[in-house]
């Protein structure tokens, strides 16, 4: 595990001190859970932003519902 210095101002400093209290975690742990946060966010919307892409391809479209139709129209049941 490697070891970040940080530099906050107290905008910063008053939001870990909050999460600290939220969580019961060490300031450190605050961080790192921040940090995963944003990243799983930023993960999340890059798939939304592909979706909403492919959603409008009307190529992507087409060959969704040759798919589908191949599959035998999407009722499994």
């Amino acid at each position: 595990m490697s070891v970040l210095t940080l530099r906050t101002d107290d905008e910063v400093d008053e939001a870990i001190a909050s999460l600290q209290q939220q969580f019961d975690e060490s300031k450190s742990a605050v961080v790192r859970r921040a940090i995963l946060a944003l990243r799983r966010a930023t993960l999340r919307a890059g798939v939304r932003e592909e979706a909403v892409r492919l959603a409008a391809d009307p190529d992507d479209r087409q060959e969704a519902r040759a798919i589908l139709d191949y599959m035998g129209g999407g009722d499994a049941w």
